[in-house]
């Protein structure tokens, strides 16, 4: 099979370069994560200079695009996700009395599955019970206590643990709480 001369190949590479170059120019060389250099989209036969914020959205166009067609999105094919917390999610003041955790996600979840992780050991509250979810299986409750004028940062779910799942086994977006207790 024959191809053309402007025919664009499937693979693509990331460059940094000089901006005040052009992106043909030979001072281009391999990327660099660390780089604030804008990218350059090179193909065989042509190149463009792209922002950060434009490849963010045809990247996560791709994505979605592998991940499902917009006919396909469905609240039962999506992950869950948190949609509320009690302590709020950044409140200052709370009372150091509260005695429980609450998560509300936006479905339904897997009963005696859940994944409350540390983002460290100092910033995890004392827990004082086993979690449970509530009727609607979607609020799960962790019995704690706090201590007052302490920050607690608390992963629900995270990227090492993900057993807060649907009944699907769709594991639940990991989400950080982080609120601080009043003196």
């Amino acid at each position: 099979m024959t191809q053309r001369s402007d025919d664009i190949s499937p693979r693509t590479n990331f460059h940094r370069h000089d901006l005040s170059q052009p992106a043909s120019s030979p001072v281009a060389r391999q990327f660099d994560a660390r780089d604030n250099a804008s990218f350059v989209w090179s193909f065989p036969t042509r190149s463009r200079t792209m922002s950060r914020a434009l490849f963010a959205v045809i990247a996560l166009t791709l994505f979605l695009d592998v991940a499902g067609r917009a006919d396909d999105v469905t609240l039962a094919s999506m992950p869950p996700v948190v949609v509320k917390t009690n302590p709020v999610a950044g409140a200052s003041d709370v009372d150091p009395k509260v005695a429980e955790i609450r998560v509300t996600f936006s479905k339904p979840m897997a009963d005696e599955s859940w994944s409350w992780s540390t983002l460290s050991e100092e910033s995890f509250p004392q827990v004082n019970g086993k979690p449970s979810y509530q009727k609607d299986q979607r609020t799960c409750v962790l019995p704690v206590k706090l201590l007052p004028g302490k920050t607690y940062a608390i992963w629900i779910n995270s990227n090492k643990f993900h057993n807060f799942k649907d009944p699907d086994g769709r594991p639940a977006v990991p989400y950080l709480l982080v609120f601080k207790t009043s003196e």
